[in-house]
């Protein structure tokens, strides 16, 4: 049964500092409320959710939708037999649970068009089926708010990895995903698949591959501009050495994050734009500001190279060269002796008011324990509000019950789930490590400007 575990009502008023910049401090008030942390629900015995993902719907801040894949917590990595689906009409204080099978199942991601249409999109293969090659893509709608799903999900074949995607205003969907694939030249490459729905149509057409280098390199996220321009990111990091791209050999000496500009719904896309050299690891996510105050500027976190501070790379409304200028603000980390985990993520609600969450470990307490932070910012990025924590306590996982799940993912994921309501609010949709197993909660965030 889904209930409240407990309720934090806890508003501070908290003075933006200025972190980096020219334009020198700018004293803004935020008052930040943790309104409500809700335990939404844990797998059977022996299996625990992995990697949650969450989306609002447009039309109703009431309506949320997310999705994780299920792991058994053996010692030895074992596939994935279906996609845990979670709905709330009530802004997330309550929420149903129902499982979609599919074999082998990873990564999933959510989005909801502006007319309703679920998309849910996650790399396996389809069930009752025996093939097991490649690492196809499923893609499940739904039209009745996740009720129901589609019995039988498109399957894209291929290599794929990280799948992303947004819905444009008018109903139609972009997907981006890295892939392994033949270049035009036959060529075994490294690079990027764009997908793409006419609005209201439930399945996916393949409208461009790309393949920006002979590197080895992630996707990482996608966003669309207000006159329809479309902005991919990816970071490169190997190159290929005589025995491939195996392990670390053929390293870069640092990750390289580029963006690319398409014009024409992602048929054709500009050259390599740099993003940045200062990536300690593969940013996990690109998002615009669609209404807000900074309408149109792009924002794009990662961590340090040193594992110490939040970067969050700013580019500003330039129509007639979109991403093509980058700056840098930062943000400790909060523990001293500890460093930023995890790939923070970023949400920018209705008023342009941009939210960053990110785990931290906590060295202190022998490298086994975590806490979540969140941050705002009300000036496009160029300072941010003291840190607050969302665990109250240090979350400390049970690696030995866990298994392989908490080896391969030591906080319950590459990412978690991270959004914005209509109304303003931020959403949180995380995993929670509690005796042997990834439990699943939701964390409601109001951020206003002081008067």
């Amino acid at each position: 049964m889904i209930k409240t575990f407990f309720n934090v009502y806890a508003s501070c008023l908290i003075i933006l500092l200025m972190l980096v910049g020219k334009s020198g401090l700018q004293a803004q008030q935020l008052k930040i409320t943790i309104q409500s942390s809700t335990f939404v629900g844990k797998a059977s015995t022996g299996k625990t959710f992995i990697e949650p993902h969450l989306a609002s719907d447009p039309r109703n801040a009431q309506k949320l939708v997310a999705a994780s894949f299920i792991e058994r917590t053996t010692s030895e990595n074992s596939s994935s037999n279906a996609i845990a689906v979670f709905t709330s009409s009530d802004g997330g204080q309550n929420w149903k649970t129902q499982h979609i099978p599919c074999n082998d199942c990873t990564d999933p991601w959510v989005t909801i068009t502006p007319q309703g249409m679920i998309y849910l999109i996650t790399l396996g293969h389809p069930p009752n089926t025996t093939s097991r090659k490649g690492e196809p893509l499923l893609i499940f709608t739904s039209t009745d708010g996740g009720l129901t799903w589609s019995k039988t999900p498109q399957s894209i074949a291929g290599i794929y990895d990280g799948p992303r995607v947004i819905a444009a205003p008018d109903g139609s969907i972009y997907l981006l995903v890295a892939s392994a694939a033949r270049d035009h030249q036959n060529k075994s490459r490294f690079g990027i698949m764009l997908a793409r729905a006419n609005p209201g149509q439930p399945t996916l057409q393949v409208i461009n591959h790309i393949f920006p280098s002979n590197l080895n390199l992630n996707s990482d996220g996608l966003a669309l501009l207000s006159d329809g321009t479309l902005v991919i990111t990816y970071q490169d990091f190997q190159r290929k050495t005589n025995k491939g791209f195996r392990g670390r050999k053929g390293r870069l000496k640092t990750r390289r994050s580029w963006a690319m500009v398409s014009y024409d719904k992602g048929k054709t896309f500009s050259v390599p734009l740099l993003l940045s050299e200062d990536c300690g690891s593969r940013p996990s996510s690109l998002v615009v500001d669609q209404n807000g105050s900074f309408k149109d500027y792009l924002y794009c976190p990662s961590r340090s190279k040193n594992l110490k501070e939040v970067l969050l790379f700013t580019a500003p409304k330039a129509p007639s060269a979109p991403a093509e200028v980058w700056t840098k603000s930062r943000i400790k980390a909060q523990n001293t002796k500890g460093f930023v985990y995890s790939e923070p993520l970023i949400a920018v609600n209705s008023a342009g008011i941009i939210g960053l969450t990110w785990w931290e470990l906590q060295n202190s307490s022998g490298n086994k324990c975590f806490q979540l932070y969140f941050t705002a910012s009300a000036d496009g990025g160029k300072t941010f509000a003291q840190p607050i924590k969302i665990t109250q306590q240090p979350i400390c996982p049970d690696y030995a019950q866990l298994g392989f799940p908490g080896r391969r993912w030591r906080t319950g994921g590459d990412y978690f789930g991270f959004t914005t309501t209509k109304d303003g609010q931020f959403h949180l949709f995380w995993p929670k490590a509690k005796q042997g197993t990834f439990e699943l909660w939701s964390t409601r965030v109001m951020v206003e400007k002081g008067r």
